[in-house]
């Protein structure tokens, strides 16, 4: 985990968003209205989705490392808070990125409510890269599963 520069601004403006798509999920799914849950778990990877997109932090640590640095301690600690958020729908993939992101038992039963932490996952932390969770769909494939599954978003 890099070490390097302070969250500022924008940092506590996405944890504060963070915060409000994870109370939106877990309400959806304490009223087992799975598909809502689903579609507010999208809007939290679309934060972060968002917040690298803004920051591009490959681009960033040419410029300035520190800021570099915590852009990317920030996003890899909301990789820590996706893969908390998603165990209960998609629960090998979280193991996967939990055993990447090295967690202990502990800290891998944080409650939904608390999981919203940018700064968990300290400077100087060791993780593992991983290959891609998920494959990508083809055109083609997305079609058939529409035509199969009657099109639903």
């Amino acid at each position: 985990m890099p070490a390097g520069g302070e969250p500022g601004e924008r940092e506590q403006a996405l944890a504060r968003e963070c915060a409000a798509a994870v109370g939106e999920y877990r309400s959806h799914l304490r009223s087992v209205e799975f598909r809502k849950a689903v579609q507010a778990m999208r809007r939290l990877c679309t934060l972060g989705n968002r917040y690298l997109e803004d920051r591009a932090p490959w681009n960033l640590v040419k410029e300035d490392r520190e800021a570099g640095a915590m852009v990317l301690r920030t996003a890899l600690n909301l990789v820590r808070i996706f893969a908390l958020a998603a165990e209960p729908i998609l629960p090998f993939t979280a193991q996967r990125v939990f055993d990447a992101l090295q967690l202990t038992p502990d800290e891998r039963k944080v409650p939904l409510q608390r999981c919203v932490d940018l700064s968990a996952l300290a400077p100087g932390r060791q993780f593992q890269l991983i290959p891609p969770l998920f494959r990508r769909l083809e055109a083609a494939e997305v079609e058939r599963l529409k035509a199969r599954f009657g099109g639903r978003d």
